[in-house]
């Protein structure tokens, strides 16, 4: 079974103007398919900010009539809270296909799910700034049904499980990954990870990890 893998490298490296933080976030999505699998490739970055988009588009190899599609959009950036902090991004990306065209997010997914992992990073001045990724997982597959599982989700990675399915059966079926390290200058310390996952439109679950336990929605 044809397999596509895909990912991305992303550092946002804080300096004032010695080193405040690095921040390091690593994007994989894999997906199995019988199907033809096109690859779609936006990169809207800029500045500090990593902003890309994917999207894979699964047809059939007889007919070429689209039987479904994934979209996945990454932004990864650091909020300033001391104006004085300069921030320098790079962002890498490896594929096994070649983008065929610009990906898009999915308007109307059968499927989505939205996580957004927070953190602050503190000196002797009081508050510096907040690393955050954002990553937002939409599927579809008209006259079928797309489902995600969520297989892990903590503080440091996300994986999502995801599967496209009709009555002939899976269609394709895959992964996306999202792993996040941060590493603090001296004189600077992490504050807890705080992270709101929001699952097919539903209420947001906010979840913190590192300082006073527990979740709430909202």
């Amino acid at each position: 079974m044809p397999t596509s893998n895909d990912s991305r490298a992303i550092k946002i490296a804080a300096n004032n103007p010695a080193k405040v933080v690095d921040f390091d976030v690593a994007f994989s999505a894999n997906f199995d398919s019988d199907l033809v699998a096109a690859y779609e490739y936006s990169d809207n970055s800029s500045g500090g900010q990593d902003l890309t988009i994917r999207e894979y588009v699964f047809s059939s190899p007889a007919t070429g009539a689209e039987i479904g599609r994934v979209s996945i959009r990454v932004r990864v950036f650091a909020e300033l809270s001391d104006p004085s902090i300069s921030v320098d991004r790079t962002g890498r990306s490896t594929s096994s296909t070649p983008p065929s065209g610009r990906g898009n997010q999915i308007s109307a997914p059968q499927a989505q799910n939205l996580r957004r992992w927070a953190q602050d990073v503190s000196g002797a001045a009081g508050a510096a700034l907040k690393n955050i990724a954002v990553v937002d997982v939409r599927s579809s597959i008209p006259g079928g049904s797309a489902s995600h599982e969520l297989r892990q989700n903590d503080a440091t990675t996300l994986v999502i499980g995801v599967e496209l399915a009709d009555a002939a059966g899976t269609q394709a079926s895959g992964a996306v990954t999202l792993s996040t390290a941060a590493s603090p200058g001296d004189g600077f310390s992490l504050g807890p990870v705080r992270i709101t996952d929001r699952e097919d439109g539903g209420d947001a679950v906010r979840t913190t990890i590192g300082g006073p336990a527990g979740a709430r929605r909202g």
